[in-house]
């Protein structure tokens, strides 16, 4: 896989971008002008230098590990021009397939001491807000870090979302709730699944047991009985688009747990 760094600058009246192309085998710079080098697409999420070795790393694999860790650490200084964060992208397959990061979390520990209260409406307790906040930070330090956030209305849902959002650094209202994921089947989540928004490559959806572990199971060759409270299972797909995610089509990069443990 090869990775690509851009940063643009002006040289003159010119527009020259230079490109710094990290594989498996190391690196090398290339410049440009006016017109980006075959291969290159900008996405609107950008990467600053400072996360990039940890993101290369995680896409170079074990090979690409020391590369990654060599990375230059730099911004732009170009006289009259705003700096402009470098931007990390994944080439394209030849059949145009993107890299797409789907993490599905299970919400956080809810409360029961209110047997009035409907279910919809249960919090999380003092075990649920501590995993949540913890299990927040983890993921904040992955290097494929969500871009969007999407969760159940249910209120243990949306506050172990909303655990995640701030340490990500999202504002609450940056969360997208949407009703189909409360007390979803395989198939209405599917269906969010796929009617996310391409412009994300990286989404996290926040739900319930039973159809978050079974989706899981339905993506991937897994075959987990029951999602912790507060795990999240990590899965990558090759599609084009989101709406081409199909039951068997993603690979289980990692689920991580508050126990680091598939039971609970």
């Amino acid at each position: 896989m090869e990775v690509e760094a851009t940063e643009p600058a002006l040289q003159g009246e010119r527009q020259t971008t230079t490109v710094l192309v990290a594989t498996a085998g190391g690196m090398r710079l290339s410049t440009a002008h006016d017109n980006l080098p075959s291969g290159v697409s900008l996405r609107d999420d950008e990467i600053g230098w400072r996360d990039a070795p940890g993101r290369l790393a995680h896409m170079l694999g074990a090979a690409g590990a020391g590369a990654a860790r060599d990375m230059p650490s730099f911004t732009s200084s170009t006289p009259g021009r705003p700096t402009r964060t470098p931007i990390i992208t994944e080439q394209r397959s030849a059949e145009g397939a993107m890299s797409k990061t789907l993490l599905l979390v299970r919400h956080a520990k809810s409360s029961w001491d209110d047997p009035d209260l409907a279910d919809y409406a249960r919090p999380l307790n003092k075990r649920g807000k501590r995993d949540a906040a913890a299990m927040a930070q983890r993921v904040a330090h992955r290097p494929d870090r969500p871009e969007r956030i999407v969760t159940s209305p249910a209120t243990r849902a949306r506050r172990t979302a909303e655990a995640m959002a701030a340490a990500l650094g999202f504002e609450p209202e940056s969360l997208v709730v949407d009703p189909r994921i409360y007390d979803a089947t395989v198939t209405s989540l599917l269906e969010v699944i796929r009617s996310l928004d391409d412009r994300h490559a990286r989404v996290m959806l926040v739900g319930h047991h039973p159809g978050i572990t079974e989706t899981v199971n339905a993506l991937t060759d897994a075959a987990l009985e029951k999602m912790p409270t507060c795990s999240v299972a990590e899965m990558r797909v090759e599609v084009p688009s989101w709406a081409d995610v199909r039951e068997g089509g993603a690979v289980l990069i990692e689920l991580l747990t508050p126990k680091d443990d598939v039971r609970e």
